[in-house]
């Protein structure tokens, strides 16, 4: 064990979760190659590739609170401070997208507006092309 302020850790732990993640990145980069490689739906493949970054930022999320854990297992508070400013980091990061996402899918699940109505707001008006989970379509 080696010390690093009263926190002790220890330096095979981090070799081991280093390790870890690099057979993790070796693991998403094989995957992200399989919807080319297999006889997939082209909409099928398409939905895959939009749901990869999602699942592969929730894996590495994951993956650091583990690492954290496993490599300060002798001081798990510290382990889990850090897990909860990771946390708070990470949703502070991707609340804007976060939001954006939510409001996109209550608007779509609610049914409040339908391609070719018109649409206004404060900062453009148009007709609706097409409702998305992060955004509406406008056409002039």
């Amino acid at each position: 064990m080696s010390g690093w302020g009263t926190f002790a850790f220890s330096w095979t732990a981090v070799i081991e979760a280093a390790l870890a993640g690099a057979l993790g990145l070796a693991f998403w980069r094989l995957l992200e190659k399989m919807p080319h490689l297999l006889p997939l739906r082209p909409t099928f493949r398409r939905g895959l590739r939009r749901a990869f970054p999602a699942a592969e930022a929730v894996f590495w999320f994951l993956f650091a609170c583990g690492a954290l854990r496993w490599v300060f297992s002798d001081s798990w508070p510290f382990a889990l401070g850090f897990s909860l400013l990771l946390t708070v980091t990470v949703l502070g990061v991707f609340w804007y997208g976060l939001r954006d996402y939510i409001a996109g899918t209550v608007l779509k699940m609610e049914d409040v507006c339908k391609p070719g109505e018109y649409l206004r707001t404060d900062r453009t008006a148009g007709r609706i092309l097409r409702i998305g989970r992060l955004g509406i379509q406008l056409a002039g």
